[in-house]
């Protein structure tokens, strides 16, 4: 009975601490499945909010970068859906673009005399240079773009100017003179004026161009890069004149070269936005043209003269253009200003068939995209 009982009681402690111990601990709880799918269902959705305001706040800064907030065109007809987030400014289809453009340029050559003087008592001969100054030309363009970037163009510029003149009237112990030589041949001709003399020198100079190219457009984030190909026409003239009419014997000296080919050219243009509306732009151009150069010297005095020509001589011109500037994008309508400067490795001078010839300058221009 005693083992029994005492049985009984070591029984009871042992429930006893047990159920102590059970008691300290935290209740365990469990997650069903149905719980952890609902809870991975809402982070993924708001993961994929985090990700939309992500996407919209990159697409703002690169508009704010565009520097635009009219229209969504650029000055080449591009549309800018890359920084535009309104859907339907993105058209698939072609764009136009077309513009005019108000030139400067002012042309220097080197030896280009106007005449040279001799005083009776001095033994120099001083060289009187051509003084030119900035004429207005105008250059004009069309184009095209499609949504690929790939478009065409056509460019037209016309520079025609009396571009020089210069007049003396010699003294008593001055002799002025002025002279033309043909290139290749040993036929020079002279115009002189003694005292009481005047002689009159003028240089007329027409130039035109004309562009077919295929163009190219890249977008580089906030910077935009155009490259183009094609064919160049080119037609340039030159016409150097001197007169001496109150002479005893009055003379006159007309020098007319002219060339006219056509050739390969390339361009290339950058435009980088810098904000406020406003695009910096630098742009090059080479051209290499090959045609027939002709000349004609004529020498008439009272009673007399002598006529020459040299005529279709094969001669290459090539061209090389850089321009930098500013441009304003005013929705649809852009505006342009720049400088620039080109040079025409064998032009000829004035008063002879060789030579380089260079142009500098600026230029404003306006257009549209339609």
């Amino acid at each position: 009975m005693k083992i029994k009982l005492r049985l009984f009681v070591w029984m009871m402690a042992v429930l006893s601490v047990t159920g102590w111990v059970s008691g300290a601990e935290p209740a365990t709880s469990f997650v069903s499945y149905k719980n952890l799918e609902s809870s991975l269902h809402e982070q993924s959705a708001e993961l994929q909010e985090l990700r939309a305001r992500l996407a919209s706040l990159e697409r703002e800064v690169v508009y704010a970068d565009s520097g635009s907030s009219y229209g969504h065109y650029d000055s080449w007809g591009q549309s800018s859906c890359q920084s535009c987030c309104t859907p339907h400014s993105c058209s698939e289809g072609w764009t136009f673009y077309g513009g005019a453009e108000v030139v400067w340029l002012k042309p220097h050559f080197r030896g280009a005399t106007a005449f040279s003087t001799l005083g009776f008592n001095a033994d120099a001969t001083e060289g009187v240079p051509l003084d030119y100054d900035f004429d207005v030309s105008g250059r004009y363009s069309l184009g095209g773009r499609g949504a690929n970037g790939t478009g065409m163009r056509v460019r037209y510029w016309q520079w025609e100017h009396l571009a020089a003149t210069d007049s003396i009237v010699t003294g008593p112990n001055d002799l002025a003179v002025t002279s033309v030589s043909l290139p290749g041949t040993d036929i020079t001709e002279w115009v002189y004026a003694a005292w009481g003399d005047t002689l009159d020198v003028f240089h007329r100079l027409e130039m035109n161009t004309l562009d077919l190219e295929v163009t190219q457009d890249f977008q580089l984030g906030s910077s935009a890069l155009r490259i183009a190909g094609g064919i160049r026409y080119l037609r340039l003239d030159q016409t150097f004149g001197a007169n001496n009419d109150n002479a005893i014997v009055p003379e006159s000296l007309r020098y007319r070269q002219s060339f006219e080919g056509i050739g390969p050219t390339v361009a290339m243009e950058l435009t980088r936005a810098i904000g406020f509306n406003l695009s910096f732009y630098a742009q090059a151009r080479g051209s290499v043209t090959f045609g027939e150069r002709d000349e004609y010297l004529v020498y008439d005095f009272v009673g007399g003269g002598s006529a020459y020509t040299r005529s279709g001589a094969d001669e290459m011109i090539s061209v090389g253009e850089l321009g930098i500037g500013l441009q304003a994008d005013l929705g649809a309508l852009f505006i342009r200003g720049g400088y620039e400067g080109q040079i025409w490795w064998n032009a000829g001078s004035p008063n002879e068939g060789i030579g380089d010839m260079g142009l500098h300058g600026f230029n404003v221009s306006a257009g549209l995209n339609f």
